[in-house]
């Protein structure tokens, strides 16, 4: 976890702007029957950009968040590709799941499967 990548005041509003979506976890786990839409699946819940307030809608290219971003990648030419909300109440769904890479609905292309994965000193023969 990186703290202070927000500031307080911008961290804050985001947290109530999520209320437009999400019960707190006091308020779920006091009535779950009342939150069925946030349970069954995995991906339930799941709200897709835009959404309804703009601190929400700007969290995906908040500066900060970009700029570490950038840093981490060592690359400026960053693109959102698609940005989403989410909530996961304990208990709610089966979200147990092995890592793995979501390359089908993240990316153009698939890696080539018979070059190895490009590691952090070799980013000049990338196959994705």
């Amino acid at each position: 976890m990186v703290k202070n990548v927000l500031s307080k005041r911008d961290l804050s509003s985001a947290q109530d702007a999520l209320q437009n979506y999400y019960p707190t976890v006091e308020e779920y786990d006091t009535n779950p029957k009342k939150y069925t839409h946030l349970q069954g699946d995995q991906f339930a819940g799941l709200v897709m950009f835009p959404f309804v307030t703009s601190i929400l809608n700007n969290l995906p290219t908040h500066p900060s968040i970009v700029g570490i971003v950038e840093h981490i990648l060592e690359f400026q030419d960053i693109r959102v590709l698609k940005a989403c909300l989410q909530a996961k109440f304990a208990g709610a769904a089966d979200y147990e799941q092995m890592h793995h890479y979501d390359y089908p609905n993240h990316t153009l292309v698939v890696p080539n499967l018979h070059r190895p994965e490009p590691n952090s000193q070799n980013k000049k023969n990338s196959t994705i």
